[in-house]
């Protein structure tokens, strides 16, 4: 399945609109925030945060070749920036609070640039914006071939459990997350890791004057930091934080200070202690 699926990527054409769950829908709403997962992962790795945000709307939204959206795709970050903008525009209409992780805060700043109608504001931790120093990362022969390595471990219990626990996967959402490793094809997963290491700063995004928050884990490798810097120097409005002692997954793990900050960010309150600020000086690089 994963070579006929990687083999048609020029011709396949997607039909079927992404799969998003509509969480606490009430006319007393303060707005609507759309969270987009990182790669490997569906909405369900939001929905502890979303339930501590009772006040707002919640799309938890399965990107291209994720979840319930599997059967949507090939997965490209502009193809995906697209289809959240659809679904925007059928659920919710304009103005929605986007929050994205890692592939999901590549997708949210790839839409915030693409489509600044529909979003309000973004919240993005995790994005890079430069690709790892390893040689062949962006080959995607190489990256198929290790993929199709991977394969055969994703059946595993033992090692399922032990990635989940890396990323800090609450016990109750193990067989979710197992659940997402388990339909990942060679093809899927290679695409997606292209497309993140070859993603760059949309031109369009010096023109936008939507409110962006940028977060990096303390912990994160120096890529990911040094891409939050020219996130904030192409950006009109953001405010960069460095989360401390955190790592690069830390939303899946740390729901209450990941919606303590959303929060923080969307009322103007002051930001969690753990959100330390950046210090980085406009025309500067």
């Amino acid at each position: 399945m994963g070579n006929s699926r990687w083999a048609d990527e020029k011709t396949r054409v997607p039909t079927a609109a992404l799969f998003g769950e509509d969480l606490h829908v009430t006319s007393a709403s303060r707005g609507t925030i759309a969270f987009l997962p990182g790669g490997g992962l569906s909405g369900w790795s939001w929905r502890a945060v979303a339930e501590l945000l009772p006040e707002y709307r919640s799309l938890l939204v399965d990107l291209p070749d994720h979840g319930q959206s599997a059967n949507v795709g090939p997965f490209t970050i502009e193809f995906a920036a697209r289809m959240v903008a659809e679904v925007i525009r059928k659920r919710v209409g304009r103005n929605v609070h986007v929050v994205g992780l890692s592939l999901g805060a590549q997708v949210a700043v790839q839409l915030t640039a693409s489509a600044p109608d529909v979003v309000a504001s973004a919240f993005v931790t995790g994005c890079t914006v430069r690709s790892l120093p390893i040689p062949g990362l962006r080959s995607r022969r190489l990256l198929k071939a290790l993929a199709g390595l991977y394969v055969p471990l994703r059946t595993v219990a033992r090692l399922v459990r032990a990635q989940a626990h890396a990323i800090g996967v609450p016990p109750e959402h193990l067989e979710d997350f197992a659940a997402d490793v388990r339909m990942f094809s060679p093809g899927a997963l290679a695409r997606i890791v292209s497309e993140n290491q070859a993603f760059r700063i949309p031109p369009e995004l010096h023109r936008v004057e939507i409110p962006v928050l940028i977060a990096v884990g303390e912990k994160e490798p120096r890529v990911v930091k040094d891409s939050a810097g020219d996130l904030f120097h192409a950006l009109r409005n953001a405010r960069a934080y460095a989360v401390q002692g955190r790592t690069h997954p830390w939303p899946v793990g740390d729901a209450r200070l990941c919606a303590d900050a959303i929060r923080a960010f969307l009322t103007g309150g002051p930001m969690p202690p753990a959100f330390e600020p950046i210090r980085l000086e406009r025309g500067s690089p």
